[in-house]
């Protein structure tokens, strides 16, 4: 299996991707223990998602993980952390719970490893939170309106909002209370929904990188997940993979993509 470098230090040292994907791994496997702990419901997701179904593992040329729950978890992992993550601890994290700096456009918590270092290919909002450890991100999965047409015109007021939390924030000023209404109008369309007991669901609409597609899947595809193989350890998958992957990368998921594509896409800088 072809692996990449990611750096060559000053002395000639080598940063391969595979040491990367070994400690990102480290980080995830105590995530989990952290989740187990405190009975977190939680799943691997997207590319991680994807490279446990199709290689068992890392898609050979990733560079990062991505785990996802939904807000009731969310809110107990936050509990969590608060208890676990102290100063003597190996991890930080970060979120806009904890760190009103926080770009609210990105996944809602990086759980990050001290003594690392990483800087992510990110031209629109550098981060402004203490510390650039490696880390996973925690997505959120949101409940979300069974019509069309509501999803996609709240994914359009978000990526409105984006733009100008960029502008606010790139001018030096750092927009509390508009980053507390992009969070909370999230949540609040999650227990709409969920109160009428819409069965859809999909990525929260505080991430609006993937304009207003429409990846909307059953509550059920992802929650409660079921057992899966990455990098031979059991971890938590989304309970329909075939669903998920399909929503999210279409019918020919399993098809590696063109071998021009097979790079690492994330990562700017890195020490380890």
């Amino acid at each position: 299996m072809e692996d990449y470098v990611l750096k060559v230090n000053e002395d000639g040292s080598k940063i391969m991707l595979r040491d990367t994907q070994e400690l990102i791994l480290k980080i995830l496997l105590d995530f989990d223990a952290i989740c187990k702990k405190h009975d977190i419901e939680y799943s691997l997701g997207y590319g991680t998602a994807l490279g446990a179904h199709r290689h068992k593992g890392f898609i050979p040329w990733d560079d990062d993980v991505d785990v996802m729950m939904d807000y009731e978890n969310y809110d107990k992992l936050l509990i969590a952390l608060s208890e676990e993550i102290t100063d003597e601890s190996s991890y930080y994290y970060h979120c806009f719970e904890n760190d009103t700096r926080y770009n609210v456009t990105i996944p809602a918590l990086k759980f990050r490893m001290k003594g690392t270092y990483i800087k992510e290919q990110n031209y629109l909002l550098r981060n402004k939170c203490d510390g650039d450890g490696l880390f996973i991100d925690i997505f959120i999965i949101s409940h979300v309106s069974t019509k069309k047409w509501v999803q996609q015109s709240k994914i359009a007021y978000s990526i409105f909002l984006m733009g100008l939390l960029v502008f606010i924030e790139n001018i030096g000023i750092n927009p509390v209370a508009l980053k507390r209404h992009y969070v909370n109008r999230a949540r609040r369309y999650n227990d709409k929904n969920q109160k009428a007991n819409s069965p859809y669901a999909a990525i929260a609409i505080t991430w609006p990188y993937e304009g207003i597609k429409d990846r909307r899947i059953q509550f059920t595809d992802y929650f409660p997940p079921v057992d899966g193989v990455f990098e031979g350890h059991v971890l938590p998958v989304p309970g329909n993979q075939h669903e998920f992957l399909v929503a999210n990368y279409g019918e020919h998921y399993e098809e590696l993509p063109p071998e021009r594509a097979r790079k690492p896409k994330h990562i700017d800088d890195i020490k380890l």
